[in-house]
Formats: C-alpha cells, sequence, structure tokens
C-alpha cells in the first residue's frame, strides 16, 4: 500500500522548472480574476446584472479547469499521444455543431454552442487539438508530406470552419500555430516560406471579400478606429505605476471589451507600465520554461508538445497585446489567463497541462531526449 502511495506521488512530481512554469500561469491567473472583478462591473450592470456576476461565472469555472490541467499532467504524454486523433475529431464535430440549432450568435457572429447552461466557443479548444495532434503527426518518423500533410489538411480545415463563423482573427491564429508547430518540428525553409506566402494570400482574400474586414484594415491603417483610440489614451493614463486595482475608469464604457479582448489595458491604467511589463515578462518567462521542459523530455513527441503548448500561449499573449497597442489590426484574440472567457480559460489551463505532463513524466525517469 505505502509502495503504490509512493508511485502516485512520484507521477505527480514536478522539477524546478515545472513548478516554476505552474506557479507562473497561476500568477496570471490571479491577476486575470482580479482584474475581471474590477473591469466587468460596469459592463454587467449595463446588461441589467449583478456587478459581480461575469466574475463569479470565470470563478466558477476555474477549479474545473485547473482539474482538466491536473488530469492531463497525470494522464502523461503516452496517453495523450493516444487520445490525439479522437480530441481532434470530437472539436471537428463541435466546429460543424456552430452551424446547427446548437450555435449562438452574438455580435454579427456565430461562434458559440449551447447546450442546457453550458455555453462555449469550439474554437479555443480547437487551438488545443491542433498542438496536440500536430504534436503527434510532426513526431512520426518520415520525412515530406508524410509527416506535413495531415497537420496541413487538418489546419486548414478548422481554419475554414472558424472563418465561415465569421472569426478571422482565431483562423489566422490556428494557422499560425501550424506553421509554428512545423517551424519547431525543424521543417525546411523553403517549405516554411511557401506556407507563409499562401497565409498571408490566404487572409487577404479572405479580408477583402468581405468588407467589414476590408474596412477593418483600412480603419487599423489610418490609425486605428473608436476602440484602438480609446484604448491609446486609457492605457497611457496609468503612467508608470497605474491608478491602484479597481481605480481604472475605462471600465465605465469608455473602452469597449475591457474585460475581454482589451484586458490589458485595464491592466495598464491599473497597474501602469509596470504591470504590462510585469505581464510580458511572466509570458515570456513561461515560453522559456517550457522550452527549459521540452529539452528534458523523453521523446519528441514530448518535446513537440511542450514547447509548442508554450510557445502557443505566448504567441496569443503577443498577438492579443500587439493589437491593443495598434501594432496590429483589432483580431478578437483574448489574453491567455487573463482575459474574461470560459473557453478561454480552459483551453490556456489545457495547454498548461500538456507542458505539465512533459514534464511529470520526465521528472519520473528523465534523461534529454533527442531533438524531432
Amino acid at each position: 500500500m505505502r509502495g503504490k502511495g509512493m508511485r502516485r506521488a512520484r507521477f505527480l512530481t514536478l522539477s524546478r522548472e515545472g513548478r516554476a512554469f505552474l506557479s507562473t500561469g497561476l500568477f496570471l491567473l490571479v491577476v486575470g480574476l482580479g482584474l475581471i472583478l474590477s473591469n466587468s462591473s460596469a459592463y454587467s450592470v449595463s446588461q441589467g446584472r449583478s456587478p459581480f456576476s461575469l466574475f463569479l461565472r470565470q470563478v466558477a469555472y476555474v477549479p474545473w479547469a485547473l482539474l482538466g490541467c491536473l488530469g492531463v499532467a497525470r494522464l502523461g504524454p503516452g496517453r495523450l499521444r493516444r487520445l490525439a486523433p479522437f480530441f481532434l475529431v470530437f472539436c471537428l464535430l463541435l466546429l460543424l455543431a456552430v452551424f446547427t440549432p446548437l450555435g449562438r450568435s452574438a455580435g454579427g457572429a456565430t461562434r458559440w454552442i449551447q447546450v442546457g447552461f453550458v455555453q462555449g466557443q469550439p474554437s479555443e479548444l480547437a487551438k488545443v487539438a491542433l498542438v496536440l495532434f500536430g504534436s503527434r503527426s510532426l513526431s512520426r518518423e518520415g520525412t515530406g508530406g508524410k509527416r506535413f500533410l495531415p497537420l496541413l489538411l487538418w489546419s486548414g480545415l478548422f481554419a475554414l470552419l472558424t472563418l465561415l463563423q465569421r472569426d478571422l482573427g482565431t483562423a489566422v491564429l490556428l494557422a499560425a500555430l501550424a506553421w509554428l508547430l512545423l517551424f519547431l518540428s525543424g521543417a525546411e525553409a523553403r517549405v516554411l516560406l511557401g506556407l507563409a506566402l499562401l497565409g498571408v494570400a490566404g487572409g487577404l482574400v479572405a479580408t477583402v471579400i468581405e468588407p467589414y474586414r476590408f474596412a477593418r484594415i483600412q480603419t487599423w491603417l489610418r490609425g486605428g478606429g473608436y476602440q484602438v483610440r480609446q484604448a491609446a489614451v486609457f492605457l497611457g493614463s496609468g503612467g508608470l505605476f497605474g491608478k491602484g486595482p479597481g481605480g481604472g475608469r475605462g471600465k465605465w464604457g469608455f473602452v469597449p471589451n475591457n474585460h475581454t479582448d482589451f484586458a490589458a489595458v485595464g491592466l495598464g491604467e491599473e497597474m501602469g507600465l509596470m504591470g504590462i511589463s510585469l505581464a510580458l515578462f511572466a509570458y515570456t518567462f513561461l515560453f522559456l520554461l517550457g522550452r527549459r521542459v521540452a529539452m528534458r523530455a523523453r521523446d519528441p513527441f514530448g518535446y513537440l508538445l511542450a514547447l509548442g503548448a508554450s510557445s502557443a500561449i505566448t504567441l496569443q499573449a503577443f498577438l492579443n497585446l500587439a493589437a491593443v497597442l495598434r501594432l496590429l489590426p483589432v483580431t478578437g484574440i483574448p489574453l491567455p489567463l487573463v482575459s474574461y472567457g470560459v473557453s478561454s480559460l480552459i483551453s490556456s489551463l489545457l495547454m498548461l497541462g500538456f507542458v505539465l505532463a512533459v514534464d511529470a513524466s520526465s521528472a519520473r525517469g528523465g534523461r534529454l531526449s533527442t531533438k524531432p
């Protein structure tokens, strides 16, 4: 009995890098909950609800999302590798369900499904599925299309379905994640360049054929619309150290989506440049720790899974911040672990779970593996 308990404890043992990785993710999660509490209150009241309604909804899902994260970590890379195709098909069915009576619309787009009182955005889980399946596919033996083609086909299908849901930002992110995994797996430069050019061409076509997307690009080139200009004003008003928790004014209807896609504005206004810098450091630290975990992986799949998941979180964070700072058009991509949104919360914590699964596996018996 004692030996069995010891084996179970060892299974959950994390390395120093793994513990630091988990702590950094939890730090961002706590910061996000604080911002949601502060910045969602005015919006909730405007919708005729309690000022704490969105905060309490997010908090209610945190334990379940954390259980999912730890559950994934306990599964280990071997089981995750075997489950990858099934999870991919499951996410495909969810994406298709958006076009059925289960689909729900908001803001002129249909991106959500609702079953009973549970509502979610399938494209968030699609990111997780691509990282998991892509790591499995690219870690297989072989060269050329045998390794690359499955990921390219599935990422293209997911991006197309997301595009049909009027979500260009997430479609671009899905394509970018596939390209990133190819880069991390050591794909040839000519393949990467060709896919990048193809992706840019596809993005331009998708933008031009939809007038509202073309208008959004024109607005960005002219310096941004109302939301972006307001974001710049209130982001800058935080100064070096901010106005303190709860002291922001942008949440009072001056900055739309201040608790979701533009959560970084609330962070900058209340915590100042130091708060934004700390968030940038935290996301960069997550990537560096994920890379350390990947280098200790026991096989190429674990290497790609840990590095791909940590890179995906950091990439999404930098794309969000770039949009808030007017370096890119507004994409609707949330800030991982910080923005309000149950689907984003779950997908981000599942990504954390992937890295922890690899770390726990290598901590059990790991020596450095050869890169794929």
